[in-house]
This record gives structure tokens, sequence and C-alpha cells, in this order.
């Protein structure tokens, strides 16, 4: 079985890259986008990408995302 895990590239220097792990949470993945996105809006920027880290704690549930955040368009 291969676990070989995605990795995140920033597509600009301008962008970061982030993370929501440790929270004790297990949640979909939909719902660890909405609080990356969350996340991104705060800081005036906008998701990118997105993997979920590879600690699973359910059925399609994880404990964490890696994410990146880039600069809105104007």
């Amino acid at each position: 079985m291969n676990s070989k895990r995605e990795e995140l590239s920033l597509p600009s220097i301008d962008c970061s890259i982030n993370s929501i792990i440790g929270t004790g949470e297990c949640l979909r993945p939909e719902n660890w986008q909405k609080l990356a996105t969350s996340e991104c809006m705060n800081k005036s920027m906008s998701l990118n990408n997105s993997i979920m880290t590879l600690d699973w704690c359910g059925l399609s549930e994880f404990r964490g995302i890696e994410f990146i955040c880039c600069p809105t368009k104007k």
C-alpha cells in the first residue's frame, strides 16, 4: 500500500502555506475546506489549494488540513 502524500507547492511568492491541525476535531474534507477558506479570508487572501492531512479519524474524516492562501485578485 502506497501512503505517499501529495505536496503543496506555492504558485507564487505572494502566497503562503498554512495548516489547521492539532485542534482535536475530526471533520469531513468539505468542512476543513470551509475553515481554510475562512482562515485565508481573515488574511485578506483567498484559498488557492489544499490537501487533507494523512491523519484519518473516521470514514472520510480527517484531523487537519494544509492549504495555500494567495492574495485576492483585484
